[in-house]
């Protein structure tokens, strides 16, 4: 029987979830990691989401049409604004570029692509500006909507339109929900209008860095089709790919740490010991001696172990093979300009080959950003729908009354009328009591109304 109730006691176990065990010096870690290399059922998850998406964008576009229109035209211009900026300095390195070897400079050819260049650079100062501008504003229209939303609890319903409501108001409780369903571990969502707008905003930045890590891409494909061909272009995203895939971090995997060491255990009573909390204990106890020799004893038990952090521990490898293979691939696009500008020459634009470069570590960092981004949008899917099933809780009661007695206590009902009930410790004047003439039941301060007692 105990085994089995072990058993029963056990968590189910998921066969796409491994649980590897890491040895980083004094710490013992513990990492969470998947089988499914490629997500499914993250996209799963994100494509039963997209009626919580489609719901979200129509509430917030209802709130103001035109504010939220802006601000995702300059989210999505934040997205390719590198890519477009990239892509007009190659255009004018290259005029310069054919100027010096020629020896021929077009002069309005040079000019016009500077001035596109620095309305350019006008454009994406103003739109940053503009759309911090839009944020705030519109974060106060969303924030004060979802909190009418958490209030009411029922259906959108009108949109709030005081301006001066609070962004941040606290968790608020529902109010058209009774007090026997409040009681309910269900009925009950930890969540505020602050989620909602938070999860908004990581929802609209994991796809702005998909647009960047696009519009990167699309840039490196057409320099290299004038640069190198598909191949140039190949080079130039595995650096970028590969070390993003395979890179090791704990900050986007569950996992934990503990210290395995008794002698790093006993290092640290000992520090603990000496600190400014027990020093009169340790002067009353001439204990000072005794702590210096342990302390030194322990240090020299330990040997040659590494206090780092497990999570620099963690990303530090035991072998250089990884690193090396990286910057080796970093360096394969120049030398394969290198071996064929020396087969042909004709073919090939160091500007361009500057703008690739510059364009790789770009699109490095923003896959980075949508591997680091991916489990907040994941955690912005749960908070949405969270806010939205806030709504969704039916009352026990219907219309404000529930039947009395109860169900369960019928059987002892005997049909009198009213509803008895009893008070203790009361303290009022005898005057009060004029309509009752049994005096006798206020014995002990304890007040008593039977079923038949009619509140004359």
């Amino acid at each position: 029987m105990a085994n089995s109730l072990s058993d029963d006691k056990k968590p189910p176990v998921n066969p796409d979830i491994v649980i590897e065990d890491y040895r980083l010096g004094f710490w013992n870690v513990k990492v969470g990691t998947t089988r499914n290399f490629f997500y499914g059922r993250h996209l799963e998850e994100i494509k039963a989401a997209y009626p919580l998406f489609r719901r979200l964008f129509q509430d917030v576009y209802s709130l103001s049409p035109r504010l939220f229109m802006f601000f995702l035209l300059c989210r999505i211009w934040s997205g390719v604004e590198d890519a477009i900026l990239m892509h007009l300095s190659s255009s004018l390195l290259r005029m310069v570029e054919f100027g010096i070897l020629t020896g021929k400079v077009d002069t309005f050819s040079i000019l016009w692509a500077t001035m596109q260049r620095l309305l350019c650079s006008v454009l994406v100062a103003y739109l940053a500006w503009h759309g911090d501008v839009t944020l705030s504003t519109l974060q106060s229209k969303v924030t004060c909507h979802f909190d009418v939303h958490l209030i009411k609890g029922d259906s959108m319903g009108p949109i709030c339109s005081l301006s001066r409501c609070l962004p941040s108001m606290p968790r608020l409780a529902r109010l058209r929900i009774d007090l026997p369903t409040s009681q309910e571990a269900g009925s009950t969502q930890e969540v505020n209008s602050t989620e909602a707008w938070e999860a908004l905003e990581q929802i609209i930045d994991f796809l702005t860095d998909v647009l960047t890590a696009s519009s990167q891409m699309v840039l490196i494909a057409n320099l290299s089709r004038m640069t190198g061909g598909p191949v140039f272009a190949f080079l130039c995203v595995c650096k970028p790919i590969i070390s993003t895939i395979f890179s090791r971090r704990l900050w986007n995997k569950a996992c934990f740490a503990y210290v395995d060491n008794d002698n790093h255990r006993r290092l640290k009573a000992l520090e603990a010991l000496s600190s400014g909390g027990y020093r009169q204990d340790i002067i009353g106890g001439n204990l000072s001696g005794w702590i210096v020799n342990e302390y030194e004893k322990t240090y020299k038990n330990i040997g040659d172990f590494v206090d780092d952090h497990p999570f620099t521990s963690f990303s530090r490898r035991q072998s250089p093979a990884f690193d090396v293979l990286t910057k080796v691939l970093g360096d394969l696009p120049m030398t394969y300009c290198a071996i064929s500008v020396i087969l042909n020459p004709t073919e090939f634009s160091v500007a361009s080959i500057a703008i690739l470069q510059q364009s790789s570590i770009t699109l490095r960092y923003s896959l980075e950003a949508i591997f680091r981004s991916s489990e907040k949008f994941r955690r912005s899917i749960s908070a949405i729908r969270k806010v939205y099933s806030a709504s969704e809780v039916l009352n026990t009661m219907q219309n404000g009354n529930l039947p009395y007695p109860r169900l369960d206590e019928k059987a002892e009902w005997n049909g009198q009328k009213g509803m008895s009930f009893q008070l203790k410790s009361v303290i009022l004047p005898s005057t009060l009591f004029f309509w009752t003439k049994k005096r006798h039941q206020l014995k002990g301060s304890i007040l008593r109304l039977p079923w038949e007692s009619k509140g004359r």
